[in-house]
């Protein structure tokens, strides 16, 4: 969209250049001013078209970064969690063979002291890393949760806002064409009047000095 807009512009300013050059070679001063202010029309609507092409242009681009560090966030988010959730798996899985290896050993006839209690160090140890990775992937599956949630809100935010300020800009370029049309339309009026006003009193004129003649 915004090369064809800037190549529009540059329609409408090679059509607004050669009205402006016919105006200057113009004999009849009304009608010279009718071109030159013609193409003035086209030059200020190409610098519109080019201004709307500058926009597009830029708009998007801004709006796609935006969302490529949103989802690279994200997806790094979803990356960290994945990790996290492996190494619950891990703790909670070396946890149960701390556990079994406990329960072999309450089980055994031989039991040595200094063995049931390193076991026991070992199936505590191995407890409490479970637990911690266990509390912090609730807390990460909570949080990410909250942020997908307000990543989409934003999203969508984000694209009302780049639409509504695309629309809005629209409209105030095609006003502004509107009130050059307008203006030059009201001068071509305007000139066409006092022509026939100039020809109908040099017409009155000519009748009248003819009858004085006679």
């Amino acid at each position: 969209m915004a090369r064809a807009r800037t190549r529009l512009s540059g329609d409408l300013r090679e059509v607004g250049t050669k009205l402006v050059s016919v105006g200057v070679i113009e004999h009849s001063a009304q009608l010279s001013r009718s071109f030159k202010r013609l193409g003035k029309c086209f030059l200020n609507t190409g610098s519109c078209a080019q201004s709307q092409a500058n926009m597009e242009g830029s708009r998007a681009i801004v709006v796609e970064d935006i969302y490529i560090v949103a989802c690279d966030y994200v997806q790094r988010t979803l990356n960290n969690r994945q990790v996290i959730f492996t190494e619950h798996q891990v703790a909670e899985r070396q946890l149960e063979r701390k556990r079994q290896s406990v329960a072999v050993l309450r089980s055994s006839s031989h039991i040595n002291p200094e063995q049931v209690q390193e076991t026991l160090a070992e199936f505590n140890v191995a407890k409490s890393d479970a637990d911690s990775k266990r509390q912090r992937a609730e807390r990460v599956d909570q949080v990410l949760a909250a942020d997908l949630r307000a990543f989409e809100a934003n999203r969508e935010g984000d694209l009302r806002a780049m639409f509504g300020a695309l629309a809005k800009d629209q409209l105030h370029v095609e006003r502004q064409v509107l009130n050059e049309f307008k203006a030059v339309l009201e001068f071509i009026r305007h000139g066409t009047s006092s022509t026939n006003s100039a020809g109908k009193e040099s017409a009155a004129s000519s009748a009248s000095v003819g009858a004085a003649h006679k």
